[in-house]
């Protein structure tokens, strides 16, 4: 694939996710084509979904869109690009974030949400404040429940879409970790391997070459 062509998706993609034409009505018609919109599942999902956007709100990303944005779209990802719809996976996609970026406890997550899914969002949660922790936290996916997993290649593949707002040294360090970790992670589940591997190569073209990439 020509360097053009790789560039011409990413951004189309990046074009997709940042113009505001996703909202809360488009986002459950979606849910409501597999669940009841009076079921306890869908209700659930609802439940996480105001509880991220609550929880985040007044919160913005490097690029200066909206934190819940990004939520938001880790779940489409599993939705629209994996076809998957499960009400535990869409609630960890929605809630991901909430304990590493926002005062939420994991007592508050519990209260709140069924076990299964409170310790995934806390399994999710990197608090490493250094850089062996932080390969250790990225490193322990490859042996994580799909539970886990499929939310994590989804934001992993929202985030090198969106890698430009970043510096050029996490930009790299991102490439690399997507490259040695998650792709194999994507290859072990059947997941977004295709999907992240074209966001390395275009963001490696757009980029240029690290030294120690």
């Amino acid at each position: 694939m020509q360097k053009e062509e790789l560039l011409f998706q990413l951004t189309s993609i990046d074009r997709l996710l940042t113009d505001g034409s996703e909202n809360r009505a488009k986002f459950f018609d979606r849910v409501g084509c597999f669940y009841s919109p009076t079921g306890r599942r869908y209700l659930l999902i609802r439940k996480a979904y105001e509880f991220a956007k609550n929880a985040h709100r007044g919160r913005l990303r490097h690029s200066g869109e909206r934190e819940f944005e990004h939520l938001r779209g880790v779940a489409l990802i599993l939705m629209d690009e994996c076809g998957i719809y499960d009400y535990r996976l869409l609630c960890v996609a929605l809630l991901h974030d909430v304990l590493e970026d926002t005062d939420c406890t994991i007592e508050q997550l519990t209260r709140n949400f069924p076990p299964e899914i409170a310790n995934a969002v806390h399994r999710m949660s990197n608090t490493a404040d250094n850089w062996s922790d932080n390969l250790a936290f990225h490193t322990s996916f490859l042996d994580a429940p799909f539970l886990v997993a499929a939310p994590k290649l989804a934001d992993r593949l929202f985030n090198m879409r969106t890698l430009e707002t970043l510096d050029r040294t996490r930009q790299a360090r991102k490439i690399k970790d997507t490259r040695s970790i998650y792709l194999p992670l994507a290859n072990m589940h059947g997941l977004l391997e295709e999907e992240l591997r074209l966001a390395v190569t275009a963001s490696e073209h757009r980029l240029g070459k690290y030294e120690g990439v």
